[in-house]
């Protein structure tokens, strides 16, 4: 019976008294399934949810699909762009990012401006790496991976044009060795989240999260190093040796793993999503002050299935967290925790 209590004591502080961790949260997930007159997204590769409607990329079908939640199910309701390359057409699209009632979508062409109803707006070339971006009071952000340029992150205006050079490339690399010269972007492989205030950005690979304020000066920089569990340590030590070695191995890409899928602002909070396919955990930092605050797991429901892109949305009671699932089906999953839960 003593036994019985001290292990009750024990887990209960490990999840709840520390304040560092949330019991696994995936009861709470729901799942929305396409209906059967919608047409079926394959090559997705992200997701924007904006009120009540679902963004999604598919990249081979080269436009954006549109759904809406109408109980368990995702309706079709329009789709964004279609294959091409003239005005209003995708190629191959990746990521985007929806703000002031303007969807921006990232191609291989560029990035391309529409209302949220699919017109086209507007459209400027960039061949940059296909880096997440964020777009925000009218201003695209995006990680500038140019060898032969010391600052980390372009800010675009809708016409194209560069109204603002944020930070600098910090990292130590011996730009003599060739693997690393080829590799470089790689290096700065990352996240970008942004507010009317500040913007974060977030190293992929190993971990860094920096905070600027909105006229792009660095307020504070920290490791995310001691917040990962054993496979995550693994991983950051394999990428610094990578790195200490002189990237002494013929596949740059598939040695170094990075730690973080995504990254979500939200109300006070940045959420930070691990780089698992079957369990995810889910680091909640202060993005005023990137103080840590609470840690949350989640999983998918059987071997057959993995969660990839998703989005987060905030209410005034809950957090919602979305999931493209892959399996047997192509659907969405939405798992949820109450707002008071992680203050």
């Amino acid at each position: 019976m003593k036994l019985l209590l001290a292990i009750i004591i024990y887990v209960f502080s490990v999840l709840f008294v520390n304040g560092n961790s949330i019991s696994d949260i995936s009861k709470s997930r729901i799942d929305f399934f396409i209906s059967d007159e919608s047409p079926v997204f394959k090559g997705f590769r992200d997701l924007c949810i904006n009120n009540n409607e679902v963004f999604i990329t598919d990249n081979p079908k080269s436009r954006v699909f549109v759904y809406n939640f109408k109980k368990n199910k995702l309706v079709f309701n329009r789709q964004i762009g279609k294959h091409g390359q003239g005005p209003g057409d995708l190629s191959l699209p990746s990521y985007l990012s929806i703000s002031n009632k303007i969807v921006v979508v990232k191609d291989q062409i560029g990035f391309s401006f529409f209302s949220l109803d699919g017109e086209y707006i507007s459209r400027f070339r960039y061949f940059g790496l296909s880096n997440p971006f964020v777009f925000n009071n009218k201003r695209i952000y995006t990680i500038n991976s140019s060898i032969k340029e010391s600052h980390l992150i372009d800010s675009f205006s809708m016409e194209g044009k560069v109204v603002k050079k944020i930070g600098k490339k910090y990292l130590k690399l011996d730009l003599s060795n060739n693997r690393i010269k080829k590799n470089f972007p790689f290096f700065y492989n990352g996240i970008i989240v942004n507010k009317k205030k500040f913007l974060i950005y977030i190293n992929k690979n190993f971990g860094d999260i920096l905070l600027f304020n909105i006229m792009g000066n660095l307020k504070k920089k920290r490791s995310t190093k001691e917040f990962l569990d054993k496979k995550g340590i693994l991983r950051f030590n394999n990428n610094i040796k990578t790195i200490a070695k002189g990237i002494a191995v013929k596949n740059f890409r598939l040695t170094i793993k990075p730690l973080f899928r995504d990254a979500y602002i939200g109300g006070t909070n940045l959420y930070l999503l691990s780089n698992g396919l079957k369990e995810i955990k889910i680091y909640i930092f202060d993005n005023r002050n990137l103080d840590f605050k609470k840690e949350i797991r989640l999983h998918s429901s059987n071997e057959d299935e993995f969660l990839y892109y998703g989005d987060i949305v905030e209410t005034i009671s809950e957090i919602k967290f979305y999931f493209i699932v892959a399996g047997e089906d192509f659907f969405v999953a939405r798992f949820s925790i109450k707002n008071e839960l992680i203050k």
